[in-house]
């Protein structure tokens, strides 16, 4: 009876570290495709008393690109050609 009750403890341990190992694996899958195919949203914002000069002004923005931490330049580089395809009027790197 012992060396059963014993097996049921350790296989509890084993399935929560597959589980573990399982859903890390998808996080880092998804966030690389995630990373690398971003999504466009393109949105109009009213802005009270904006200047006539300034309708249809067209802002590109893209955010947490943890560039030196977890990216390079070249990615960096790469997302800014990205941008720049949305000819848009200025670009902002935030986050």
């Amino acid at each position: 009876e012992k060396p059963s009750q014993l097996k049921e403890r350790r296989t509890g341990p084993k399935w929560r570290l597959v589980l573990i190992f399982t859903l890390y694996t998808w996080w880092t899958v998804w966030a690389y495709f995630a990373a690398y195919n971003p999504n466009i949203l393109e949105l109009n914002v009213p802005v009270p008393k904006l200047p006539p000069q300034c309708d249809g002004y067209r802002l590109a923005m893209a955010s947490d690109l943890h560039v030196g931490s977890m990216t390079g330049l070249s990615d960096a580089q790469w997302m800014v050609d990205n941008l720049n395809g949305l000819n848009p009027d200025a670009i902002a790197l935030v986050g």
